[in-house]
């Protein structure tokens, strides 16, 4: 087989993107409330619950819970190697090879490892989530402690870097998304208020 292939964190959208999906679900879940939700919490209950549905959460790293698993045996594809001899690179030309895989456990919003920040580099971090956990996948021949190490602290320093841009945009948002949902609930409410005028007002039945 051919030698793992892995995503690119960081590359899709942008986190603008994001935030303005996230308000317009805040605005759009307000204007769904009915006029019993309102007799059961109160305004500031009902938006703090809003907001805390659409908010976002960078995920935050456990470093001191790192795991990995043990080696195992896996087949390489040396074809593309410049530095073996190989009749016909047109083909997977397999070795005999080992694979590691290091998870690093998170709490928050696992999405925000796919979406790009405000501030990025030309490199982008490869990987997986699993679950609750961040996996660094490393698979050669003949691999080494101290190299595979070095690659994973690496790895590890540019997850924190991109992080750490999204904390840095993301300052204050959930406030600001409890004060979005707190002014399209009493919106919500006073256009209640006024269409159930509206019906008493006529002096008819209700009905339907």
């Amino acid at each position: 087989m051919r030698n793992p292939r892995h995503n690119h964190f960081f590359i899709q959208g942008s986190i603008s993107e994001v935030t303005r999906h996230q308000e317009g679900m805040v605005r759009q879940d307000a204007a769904k409330l009915a006029g019993d939700e309102f007799g059961k919490l109160s305004v500031d209950e009902l938006a703090t619950a809003l907001a805390r549905r659409h908010s976002i959460d960078v995920p935050e790293l456990d470093e001191a819970s790192i795991t990995s698993t043990p080696p195992r045996d896996v087949q390489i594809d040396v074809s593309q190697d410049p530095f073996r001899h190989i009749r016909d690179r047109s083909r997977p030309f397999n070795m005999a090879g080992t694979e590691i895989k290091i998870s690093v456990p998170f709490q928050g919003d696992a999405a925000l490892f796919a979406v790009r920040p405000m501030s990025f580099t030309t490199s982008f971090p490869m990987g997986d989530v699993v679950g609750s956990a961040v996996v660094f996948t490393k698979a050669g021949i003949d691999l080494k402690s101290d190299e595979t190490l070095r690659e994973f602290n690496g790895w590890l320093a540019e997850i924190k870097q991109y992080l750490g841009w999204h904390r840095e945009a993301l300052v204050g948002f959930n406030d600001r998304l409890l004060g979005v949902a707190r002014t399209e609930i009493e919106q919500r409410k006073a256009k209640l208020d006024r269409d159930k005028d509206l019906g008493a007002g006529l002096g008819f039945p209700i009905k339907g």
